[in-house]
C-alpha cells in the first residue's frame, strides 16, 4: 500500500514539472526557408513569400511584390538571416536568428521597411 502511494504521490509531482515547461510554438512557414508574410495586422497571413536560403553570404533584393510589405516572419531554417531597410543590404539590419519568428513586426523590427537581405 506504501509502495502504491508513494508511485501515485511521485506521479502527482512529476506532472507538476511537465504542465509548467511551456510548450514551443510550432513553425508557420515551409521548413528550410525563411517566410514573410504581409496583409495582416497581427500574426502569419496575407501574401507570403517563402525565401530559401541558398547561397550564403550574398545580399539578395526581396521578391518582386515584397518590397517594404513584410509584417511578420518566420525563420524555420539553421541560418541567421539579415534584412535590411534598403536595396543592397544597406542602411538599417533587422536581425531574424535561426528559428525564430516573430509574429506582427513591430517598427523597431522593420514592420513594412525590408528591402533586401543577407543570409549567414
Amino acid at each position: 500500500m506504501i509502495r502504491k502511494v508513494m508511485a501515485i504521490a511521485a506521479f502527482a509531482v512529476s506532472l507538476l514539472f511537465v504542465t509548467a515547461t511551456p510548450a514551443l510554438a510550432a513553425h508557420v512557414g515551409p521548413a528550410g526557408y525563411t517566410t514573410i508574410w504581409d496583409g495582416c495586422p497581427v500574426g502569419y497571413c496575407g501574401a507570403a513569400w517563402p525565401l530559401p536560403v541558398g547561397s550564403t553570404h550574398v545580399c539578395r533584393s526581396l521578391p518582386t511584390g515584397a518590397n517594404d510589405r513584410p509584417s511578420a516572419v518566420d525563420n524555420y531554417t539553421a541560418w541567421k538571416f539579415t534584412f535590411y531597410k534598403n536595396a543592397g543590404c544597406t542602411s538599417t539590419a533587422y536581425v531574424i536568428y535561426a528559428g525564430t519568428q516573430t509574429g506582427a513586426l513591430t517598427a523597431a523590427q522593420g514592420n513594412n521597411a525590408w528591402s533586401s537581405y543577407y543570409v549567414g
